[in-house]
């Protein structure tokens, strides 16, 4: 369906309304469950032993894993929402963190790659 399909509007304002409750459309995952399955990635990047890693993701999922760096497991759905709105990604974009004893996020969506 296309982006503005009536059905998908429908659906798309659904999950954004019960984005921080339990009520879902069908199995997705709402706020808890992305930011539960992103701060165990965290974890697991935490702990690995090389010194860079490249990690592929999807926008949402990186937004997520982004504003976890920055607000630790006291992020809010409301929090999130307005940055996964605010802080544009173009495709193919580099973003870049560091963990030393916390979080740096060193640079976001660099896409001079494309020029």
């Amino acid at each position: 369906k296309s982006f503005d399909d009536p059905e998908a509007v429908a659906i798309r304002t659904f999950t954004d309304t019960h984005f921080d409750g339990d009520k879902k459309h069908s199995d997705e995952e709402n706020f808890r469950d992305l930011a539960s399955r992103a701060l165990r990635t965290l974890a697991y990047l935490e702990q690995r032993p090389e010194e860079r890693l490249a990690v592929v993701t999807h926008g949402t999922y990186l937004h997520m894993l982004v504003a976890l760096m920055i607000f630790g497991d006291k992020l809010t759905a409301e929090e999130f929402l307005r940055f996964d709105h605010c802080f544009y990604l173009s495709n193919t974009g580099i973003t870049k963190c560091r963990f030393e004893k916390n979080w740096d996020v060193l640079n976001w969506n660099d896409d001079a790659h494309l020029g």
